[in-house]
């Protein structure tokens, strides 16, 4: 996989992303495309862009949705619940951040 030249981000870049990657996750949910490690590339690549632009990531998932393990392997953490989803956060540490730069 090449990789991508990327500018600063800025906020309508993140809408944009968050919506590609609904996408994706749709297209990519079902069962012929799962476990072949294509929603942990898009989840390392919006990571990365965003230790790069310092920013948090935050997203939504229903309870019963299994992506939950996903982001949670992937560092998101739930930071509250209702009945029917999880609210989940990601947010680059100091030493992260130096990792993603190496």
């Amino acid at each position: 996989m090449t990789k991508p030249s990327l500018r600063k981000g800025t906020l309508h870049d993140w809408d944009f992303l968050s919506a590609v990657h609904e996408a994706c996750m749709r297209e990519y949910g079902v069962p012929s495309h799962q476990r072949l490690g294509i929603g942990t590339a898009l989840l390392k690549r919006l990571i990365a862009q965003a230790h790069a632009d310092r920013k948090p990531i935050r997203l939504r998932v229903l309870r019963v949705n299994p992506a939950r393990q996903l982001y949670e392997r992937n560092g998101f953490t739930i930071d509250r619940s209702t009945e029917e989803r999880h609210f989940m956060s990601y947010t680059a540490s100091v030493a992260d951040a130096a990792d993603q730069h190496q």
